[in-house]
């Protein structure tokens, strides 16, 4: 049994499309501010979303850039305006005279040649400095090739060979150090027992000039500037028995690497102090009584400093 179909739902007659009412207008769904699909980001309704991929971020100047610009454009500077005015100077010199002019030149090749010496040998001695922390660093890292380890470490115990002859004999045990630890190994025991009674010695004759020249001066303020005289001595000399050889620049890093060495000289105090102790009980210290308290302070910290200068110049990883 069929139901009849209902009125008006089959036989409806379809509208044309010219009687067809207008679509309502709708306006877009609004846009939120924030991020889109594909990697866009739209801040606000009126403007078009952004694409983060073209964003260029800028990077972060390194501090004090524009300082060292104008360090080294002053620089310049002076040095071209010494330059040039030395160059009118001469050639003032030849037009007055021949011969003053040639001494004139002269003067000016031969303050030249002195300033790039001392350029020279300050390279050289940030160079040794260099080379000792460089040492230091590939020693203390178990990553670093053996082959590259070997090469610096002879490289080093060569330079300390001019200074200690006895460093020579170690050489061929540091070529055939086949790790990490068998090269650390052959230093403390090939190379360091050759080195460490010298310090040992530099560190008492200072301690005891310091002793003296601070027993006999006439003024307590001048104990300290004995100090730091037989101080810079003392690291000078230390330093050139680890094969370093600094000049004015590398001499102000190797303060500074002392000075801030402070758990060495907290490592030092026990050595120092035994060592001052037999140091006081000489006939040194009895002949100069009454200013023994203040001079034997001065000893002590020549005797600490020649530890830390030590352990400062040492390319052995410090533990």
């Amino acid at each position: 049994m069929s139901l009849p179909p209902d009125a008006g739902f089959l036989d409806e007659q379809p509208v044309p499309k010219s009687h067809r009412p207008p679509p309502k207008a709708t306006n877009p769904p609004a846009i939120e501010p924030g991020f889109l699909e594909g990697g866009t980001f739209k801040a606000t309704e009126d403007e078009p979303p952004l694409d983060l991929d073209s964003v260029t971020i800028p990077t972060k100047q390194k501090p004090m850039r524009s300082f060292f610009f104008a360090t080294i454009g002053l620089l310049i500077l002076l040095i071209g305006y010494a330059l040039l005015s030395f160059l009118s100077f001469i050639v003032s010199m030849f037009d007055q005279n021949l011969i003053l002019g040639g001494i004139a030149l002269l003067v000016l090749v031969f303050g030249l040649g002195l300033i790039g010496r001392a350029v020279l040998i300050e390279l050289r001695g940030m160079a040794s400095l260099t080379s000792v922390t460089s040492l230091r660093a590939i020693l203390a890292d178990p990553r670093a090739p053996i082959e590259r380890s070997r090469a610096a470490a002879l490289t080093w115990a060569r330079a300390v060979a001019l200074e200690v002859e006895e460093v020579g004999r170690s050489l061929p045990e540091i070529e055939s150090a086949v790790t990490r630890d068998q090269l650390i190994g052959i230093l403390r025991s090939a190379v360091m027992p050759w080195i460490s009674p010298r310090v040992a010695a530099v560190g008492r004759r200072q301690a005891g000039l310091s002793f003296v020249g601070a027993a006999a001066s006439p003024a307590p303020t001048l104990d300290a500037f004995i100090v730091l005289w037989r101080g810079v001595v003392v690291i000078r000399e230390v330093a050139a028995l680890y094969g370093v050889r600094p000049g004015a620049a590398g001499m102000l890093k190797l303060l500074a690497d002392t000075s801030l060495s402070a758990a060495a000289t907290a490592a030092a105090d026990a050595a120092s102090s035994a060592v001052a102790q037999q140091f006081m009980t000489s006939a040194v210290a009895a002949r100069l009584g009454g200013e023994a308290a203040g001079a034997s302070m001065a000893a002590l910290r020549i005797l600490r400093l020649s530890r830390v200068a030590s352990i400062a110049c040492s390319p052995l990883p410090r533990e």
